[in-house]
């Protein structure tokens, strides 16, 4: 494991060049941009909403996409590929394609009950901790095509690497000692072809620099979990193996990699 970092420290963690492979285009976690304009979720009065800045001629809109849950916050999700935008939304079980340049929505996938939503390989695909499953949308169409079992709780996904990345808590781990674990799904066959161990509690996956990066960590009042303090794990997709592991000693909460660099928001113990 690397040192771990101070409080509020800069740590470039990518210290070796990428795997000398091509990488798709990866989902990066909202908010996104998609012809100028950005979308960011948010929450009005408890319910599930993407908040567009630049949308119609350069106003700022907010597009309602869903009820309050029982806890009455927001559930939703948005993702880009730099053309086309999507937007799920837990508690209506429905995903939306907006119109990119007025924030109009264009399409409704009903019945997919998303907690988060990347786009790759043609497809929307959505995490469904509800189903244990990822749901898989033709980008072209919006037509469901597919339901992958995926053991656990999926709650976040993002695509590129040459996979599908999904983290989820182990399905055999027993409460007083929990595990976590990253799924890959291979798109050209709509099957989970590993299952990456990760220290306990998976929270947040990005594809970036040729490595899939992943956060976990547990925290004073989880029910039934000690705190383990947190931690950022680098996972090689040609071996599909942990390689590195940096403590950060916070609970990870935000994770993005861009321009060689791995970028985490921790909140305090």
């Amino acid at each position: 494991p690397m040192p771990m970092p101070r409080h509020g420290d800069s740590v470039p963690l990518v210290t070796s060049p990428p795997p000398a492979t091509g990488l798709p285009w990866r989902a990066m976690p909202g908010p996104v941009i998609a012809n100028g304009t950005s979308f960011a979720t948010g929450s009005a009065s408890g319910g599930g909403t993407i908040q567009c800045r630049g949308c119609r001629f350069g106003t700022n809109i907010t597009i309602k996409i869903g009820p309050p849950d029982e806890e009455n916050e927001s559930h939703a999700s948005v993702a880009s590929d730099g053309r086309s935008v999507w937007a799920g939304d837990g508690p209506s079980r429905t995903i939306y394609r907006l119109d990119p340049a007025t924030g109009e929505i264009i399409e409704r996938v009903r019945d997919v009950d998303a907690s988060a939503i990347a786009i790759g390989y043609g497809s929307v695909w959505a995490a469904e901790p509800r189903r244990a499953a990822v749901a898989r949308i033709d980008e072209r169409t919006a037509r469901l095509t597919e339901r992958i079992s995926v053991p656990g709780d999926p709650t976040k996904i993002t695509a590129g690497a040459g996979g599908i990345w999904v983290p989820a808590p182990h399905p055999q781990s027993a409460v007083s000692r929990p595990r976590s674990a990253v799924w890959r799904i291979e798109p050209k066959t709509n099957k989970t072809v590993a299952m990456i161990p990760v220290p306990p509690t998976a929270r947040r996956v990005a594809v970036g620099a040729g490595y899939v990066w992943v956060t976990s960590g547990t925290y004073h009042g989880e029910p039934g979990v000690p705190a383990t303090g947190g931690s950022l794990s680098k996972i090689d997709p040609n071996t599909n193996r942990v390689i590195a592991t940096v403590k950060l000693g916070f609970r990870p909460d935000g994770l993005v990699v861009n321009d060689g660099l791995v970028w985490v928001a921790v909140a305090p113990r």
